[in-house]
């Protein structure tokens, strides 16, 4: 079996680092001021957040057609290639969706689409370990099966400085955000296990903000098996503050830092921040 993975930017690979691991990587594009951009080729992260901060206005994001993904099938299907697609959570985009139209139109069994039911690191995370499972000799059926309990131990939590954003993208209630932006309150988000978004907590001032998301790790420890990731939006100052208050609380945990892309800040706004992991078993909500 020859596999072939294919995933999208908002698992915040860049190209290189997709190269290296041989796997597809699809740009997904946003619009502001009538102007299209692929994410992680024509814009800097910091000029993208700096637009957003400065302009105030609210980009538009679109996930890739069907002919994007019909176009990498017929080629892997030339190559005898199997192919497993993890894109952004389908609550959260289109593409999946769309992959699966592709693989109707091509018409090639080999083709498995799973939605990945996260993004950001949490995608990275089911890359790289069917990647792994693959290499120690496990099947397509067995990858996919491990993927699909694997992702839904998948934690993903972020403090927030507006729900905004979220709420101008549809992926949370404009009543929410409304409550979400009193002064000085800073919502926590969480992914739920299918991949919805939720606000976990509304503490007042980041220090209890913080002491939210210590207790959520606290509560929901970290499988060691598997990559830690911390990321944030543009401003790194607030991760540094909560990531110097998990040390005081004695959580020394090594981990990737990111900052987010533009598809996803898109949505989450900056200075945001938070981390991405793989719950122990039997410790997810």
């Amino acid at each position: 079996m020859k596999l072939k993975i294919i995933t999208d930017s908002s698992s915040d690979y860049s190209q290189e680092q997709a190269k290296k691991l041989g796997i597809e990587l699809i740009p997904l594009t946003f619009t502001f001021d009538d102007k299209t951009y692929r994410d992680g080729i024509d814009i800097e992260k910091n000029d993208f957040y700096e637009m957003l901060i400065k302009k105030k206005k609210y980009p538009k994001t679109s996930q890739p057609s069907p002919s994007v993904f019909v176009n990498l099938f017929e080629k892997a299907k030339e190559n005898d290639e199997t192919v497993l697609v993890l894109l952004i959570a389908e609550s959260l985009s289109g593409s999946y969706r769309n992959a699966l139209i592709a693989k109707e139109e091509v018409g090639y069994d080999k083709i498995y689409v799973v939605d990945s039911y996260t993004t950001i690191a949490g995608l990275q995370i089911l890359v790289e370990t069917a990647l792994k499972k693959y290499q120690e000799g496990l099947n397509i059926e067995e990858i996919v099966e491990f993927i699909n309990k694997l992702k839904q131990r998948i934690v993903v939590i972020a403090c927030m400085n507006t729900l905004e954003y979220l709420a101008k993208g549809g992926r949370l209630s404009v009543f929410g955000a409304i409550i979400g932006n009193l002064v000085d309150l800073k919502p926590i988000i969480k992914f739920k296990v299918n991949g919805a978004i939720s606000v976990y907590a509304r503490p007042f001032g980041k220090t209890r903000a913080n002491l939210a998301l210590i207790r959520y790790l606290q509560e929901h420890p970290h499988d060691e098996n598997y990559k830690f990731y911390y990321y944030y939006s543009y401003e790194k100052s607030n991760l540094d503050v909560l990531m110097d208050k998990m040390k005081k609380n004695n959580i020394n945990i090594e981990g990737d830092i990111i900052n987010l892309s533009p598809v996803v800040g898109t949505h989450i706004g900056h200075n945001a921040y938070g981390f991405v992991y793989i719950a122990k078993e039997d410790n997810v909500k």
